[in-house]
């Protein structure tokens, strides 16, 4: 659990609360913010995230830009807001429950691992894997794929569920913006199910799970809060260090501002994915808001 009464906060919930959180920790006013958005009027549709200063704004700003290391020290925040876009079949109360990484919301007792439960899937973990039982016999994710069956599915799921060259994907992770997240094309099926049960349930040959779940579930978007330290930024692998990562967002936030103001954003294209390391869980003091999608996507 994170100390909210001490963090500083970048708050991305709205461009508003972005503004405003932002302006908390620089210690500047939210006039300033704007006007400096206002400045880059020139900009368009095409401009990319690198373009935007950020020495040029902390010096708009009245930050003294020639100390490097005392700039940080004014400018970092400690955690930031990310938005996870799921579908729960409880009601809006699942605010109220922790955030679950994959391993974890499989072999415990949550609303997921209880659904599969009663499909005849259960989840065990066995070293760094989860082993899928399915109507009581282990499932061999590997075998699946060398018979050419469903070969991406397959493929997909022995990488999640047993790792690998690379470590289990098993993360939390969002979006840098709570802002139609459910655009983006990458992640629009999930508003349906979860993708790990779309997955496991095109190998098995049991579309009807997935049914079951749409006609129960609906989409929603949970908010919470992630340290700075915590998340990860993939493809980005300049941005390990807290310094790199808060002045990646702090970009990230002056180009979604500024993208918002001349009508140029676009949820499709320009809203981060990032995510938690992988054995993190988000405890429900961190959930700061959640919501229901009003229509499938």
């Amino acid at each position: 659990m994170i100390n909210a009464m001490m963090d500083k906060v970048l708050n991305t919930i709205s461009k508003e609360k972005l503004i405003e959180s932002m302006s908390k920790i620089l210690n500047c006013t939210n006039a300033a913010i704007e006007v400096f958005a206002y400045d880059l009027r020139n900009i368009n549709r095409n401009t990319n995230v690198d373009e935007i200063n950020l020495e040029r704004f902390f010096d708009f700003i009245g930050l003294d830009v020639s100390n490097k290391k005392k700039l940080f020290e004014l400018n970092r925040f400690d955690s930031i807001i990310v938005s996870h876009l799921t579908s729960r079949i409880e009601n809006i109360e699942f605010c109220k429950k922790p955030l679950l990484n994959l391993f974890d919301a499989l072999s415990s007792a949550t609303e997921l691992s209880q659904f599969l439960e009663l499909e005849g899937l259960k989840f065990i973990r066995k070293a760094k894997k989860l082993i899928t039982i399915y109507n009581g016999q282990e499932v061999d994710w590997g075998n699946f794929r060398q018979c050419g069956n469903m070969t991406s599915n397959a493929a997909m799921l022995k990488r999640r569920l047993w790792g690998g060259k690379y470590a289990a994907d098993r993360c939390v992770n969002g979006f840098l913006f709570n802002d139609c997240i459910w655009d983006d094309g990458n992640v629009k099926h999930i508003t349906r199910c979860p993708e790990i049960i779309q997955d496991i349930c095109c190998v098995l040959g049991r579309q009807d799970i997935v049914m079951k779940w749409v006609e129960k579930a609906k989409p929603c978007v949970i908010c919470f809060r992630g340290r700075v330290a915590d998340v990860i930024i993939d493809e980005r692998t300049k941005y390990r260090t807290e310094k790199s990562k808060v002045y990646y967002f702090y970009k990230q936030a002056l180009y979604y501002i500024v993208m918002k103001k001349w009508g140029f954003w676009d949820p499709r294209f320009h809203n981060p994915i990032i995510r938690l390391k992988d054995d993190l869980n988000v405890s429900d003091e961190d959930i700061v808001a959640c919501y229901y999608i009003e229509q499938r996507v």
